[in-house]
């Protein structure tokens, strides 16, 4: 049986659902950093891991990601029906690509000289230090200057730029967009989006494995422009939101019974395992089938359940969609800067995340607070908007628009 895809106004919508999802997602991202540092590897490492948090990490990195770059196309999906190409372009410009630049050269710096002094025990000179990591900068990378945490705000600005041409089109030809959509509806044709990834993740993953440097990261930059696109399309479309919020509990049904596959057929780490063997063998089909199966049913799941639960708005939702994309933007540093002296603690590893964690909310907030909400130029580099307009507050919030 077909939902109905009767298409509702999009000026009519308000799919508050999507800045709760944001919010969350960006939340998650500071506890998913956190475990970081008590797995190895990271700016700032504690002496002893916390093997349960990696395992938990695990399961929410499955999706997580995806979620993000789903929101930020659904998000698109709005934005560029009332904006001419040449706004849009510019909103990219001032709330992705300004931020983006100020967070490579002024934010994220002191997270490797952090590092540099953690690691071999005493601290360079910083204005030479951060000269020299100019000189030696290599394309999204660098001693210093690197966009570590940031390469989500790099890949989504490239995907609004490069997928112009597909939101043109349809703005011009909706009725196209609805036969797309329309097609979807059909029971189970749903869950036939998750070949793209699939199949690419298979051709792509074992020479191309991710970096997040653009350049040489294929299978990493086609399955989040894949899923950019998805939000694009399934949020274009209302019958299709019906059919994920009427199906909900069977993708929770299939999330659950997927990863529970996937745990007791793979080893942890066996991505890279796979990448090390170099070969498509049949455990790397099935391991990627799982995995991007996987992938599709929790995201179909969360919004489902987002759909049927989150469409409200409070005042909570008021103050964090806005300060998200700021606390995005800084909480890694002010994390690195926190876990340096708290790994030195004698205490228990869970402890310290728990204080770390608490350390980075609170103290990310009070600088959001008291410092980047207050002033134009502060707001402009961390890609606010500096006058907000009541007439903009339609559709979805201008949050969650400014970093779609």
């Amino acid at each position: 049986m077909n939902v109905s895809t009767s298409q509702i106004p999009l000026k009519k919508e308000r799919l508050h659902e999507l800045d709760w999802l944001r919010v969350m997602a960006f939340s998650l991202l500071v506890f998913y950093h956190g475990s970081f540092i008590f797995s190895g590897g990271f700016y700032v490492s504690n002496s002893a891991n916390i093997p349960f948090l990696s395992t938990l990490m695990t399961f929410i990195s499955q999706w997580r990601l995806p979620l993000l770059f789903f929101i930020s196309g659904a998000s698109v999906a709005f934005l560029y029906k009332k904006s001419s190409t040449g706004e849009f372009v510019n909103s990219r410009l001032t709330r992705i690509l300004v931020p983006l630049v100020f967070g490579v050269l002024i934010i994220n710096p002191p997270q490797s000289y952090i590092a540099k002094g953690f690691k071999e025990g005493s601290f360079p000179y910083y204005p030479s230090y951060y000269a020299e990591s100019l000189a030696n900068i290599h394309f999204g990378s660098g001693e210093a200057l690197k966009w570590n945490h940031l390469w989500y705000l790099v890949y989504i600005f490239v995907f609004s730029i490069i997928l112009i041409p597909m939101f043109h089109f349809f703005k011009k030809n909706p009725e196209i967009l609805q036969k797309i959509g329309d097609f979807f509806t059909r029971r189970g044709m749903l869950l036939l989006l998750i070949l793209p990834p699939f199949i690419s993740g298979i051709l792509l993953q074992l020479d191309w494995p991710t970096k997040r440097n653009l350049i040489s990261d294929w299978d990493n930059f086609t399955t989040t422009i894949l899923f950019f696109i998805y939000g694009y399309l399934l949020y274009s479309h209302s019958g299709i939101r019906a059919m994920i919020m009427k199906y909900r509990t069977v993708f929770l049904i299939l999330g659950i019974c997927c990863f529970i596959a996937m745990a007791l057929l793979f080893k942890p780490g066996q991505a890279t395992a796979f990448i090390q063997i170099g070969e498509v063998s049949p455990a790397f089909i099935g391991y990627k089938f799982l995995r991007v199966l996987n992938t599709g049913c929790w995201l179909l799941c969360i919004l489902g359940f987002a759909q049927k639960y989150l469409r409200f708005r409070n005042n909570f939702l008021n103050y964090t969609s806005e300060a998200v994309y700021p606390f995005y933007i800084l909480h890694q540093t002010v994390m690195v800067f926190i876990a340096y002296f708290v790994v030195q603690w004698q205490m228990m590893p869970l402890l310290k995340y728990i204080v770390i964690m608490a350390l980075t909310f609170m103290n990310t907030l009070l600088i959001y607070e008291f410092l980047i909400k207050r002033t134009a130029v502060t707001r402009l580099l961390f890609g606010l908007r500096t006058k907000v307009a009541e007439k903009d507050k339609m559709i979805i919030s201008p949050q969650t628009q400014k970093v779609a």
